[in-house]
């Protein structure tokens, strides 16, 4: 995690990705300042899951080990931007996260209020195996 870095202001905003595994959310994350505009007025990290996934498996100290064996697409994740325009997070993830407990993990992480976000399900972030299935049949 990128965020624990003195001199940082409330005013801050963190974008960047994550992973949940058992109640527990691990990932990295900066502050928009840091990122970069893709698509008009959306700031993004440019962190990216299976390049960051070996940073996981290697510097996270309470990472149970039966994780170590897995890929970084098998474990529920998603991304935080940040809309500069409506000064809000978007926040993309497996369909498994969108609910209240989960969320709240991630505010937490990322800094930011549970209702000043856009939370949207992707599909490229699934999980599901059927789901998976679909995709790459296709």
């Amino acid at each position: 995690m990128l965020h624990n870095i003195l001199g940082l202001t409330g005013m801050d905003k963190f974008i960047g990705i994550f992973w949940i595994y058992r109640d527990s959310i691990f990932g990295f994350s900066t502050v928009k300042q840091n990122g970069v505009m893709r698509v008009s007025e959306i700031i993004d990290s440019n962190f990216e899951h299976a390049t960051e996934w070996q940073k996981v498996l290697t510097q996270q100290k309470k990472l149970p080990s039966e994780l170590k064996a897995q890929e970084y697409f098998s474990i529920p994740r998603g991304r935080v931007l940040y809309n500069d325009k409506n000064h809000c997070h978007i926040v993309y993830l497996d369909q498994k996260l969108n609910n209240l407990r989960d969320r709240e993990l991630i505010s937490r992480f990322f800094q930011f209020e549970i209702s000043r976000a856009i939370w949207r399900n992707d599909l490229h972030y699934t999980t599901d195996e059927i789901e998976l299935e679909d995709i790459f049949m296709e």
